[in-house]
């Protein structure tokens, strides 16, 4: 529940009070179920308020947003400046349409004004794009040789199992993906490949 929740309740252990334990569901496992009127009790400073789940959720991606700018503040020599205008922003592996359409209305131009939302991956996938990346590195051509390093050939294929475990608000997927990476002749048999003397103007 963050380092404040977390603090307060060491500070309780250590003067022997009692803790009172509550199990609260991620605000995901409300989203998509009666959207215009669930609605989730929030107590912050003492003051108890009833807040829209979709509201709870766009506030978190605000925030995201937030911790990003303010990173990207302190590493000004690493980033170039600007304002986000894209995002890339996952979903729920089993999140129907209507829920990936909330989802993109919340953090798009009328919510919280990012204008070009890239939804194409669920959460697993996209666990499994951030291994590929990491493996292959900054450089595609070192990265594809270690790559291969790590991978079982056969013939011109190398091949690894990625089991991808998502542990989330309530639930826990599991995924088993098989990368392959495959050498392929862009051209076809007898095709002119011409001299490599071509040029574009």
């Amino acid at each position: 529940m963050g380092g404040r929740a977390k603090q307060n309740r060491l500070e309780a252990i250590a003067q022997g009070q009692d803790i009172q334990g509550k199990f609260h569901h991620s605000p995901k496992r409300y989203f998509g179920q009666k959207l215009e009127n669930q609605e989730i009790q929030v107590t912050l400073n003492g003051n108890s308020q009833s807040v829209a789940v979709e509201k709870l959720i766009q506030a978190a991606f605000g925030h995201l947003l937030q911790l990003t700018k303010d990173y990207r503040d302190r590493n000004a020599e690493q980033f170039s400046p600007g304002v986000f205008n894209k995002a890339v922003v996952t979903y729920p592996t089993i999140s129907p349409p209507k829920v990936r359409d909330k989802i993109e209305e919340l953090v798009g131009k009328d919510g919280l004004g990012i204008t070009g939302v890239q939804m194409a991956y669920d959460e697993a996938v996209s666990i499994a794009i951030f291994f590929l990346w990491r493996e292959l590195g900054g450089d595609l051509n070192i990265g594809l040789e270690s790559f291969k390093t790590r991978c079982r050939q056969y013939f011109d294929q190398w091949s690894q199992n990625v089991l991808v475990l998502d542990i989330g608000g309530g639930t826990t997927d599991l995924a088993l993906i098989r990368l392959t990476l495959k050498e392929e002749d862009p051209f076809e048999p007898g095709e002119d490949r011409g001299d490599g003397d071509a040029t574009i103007s």
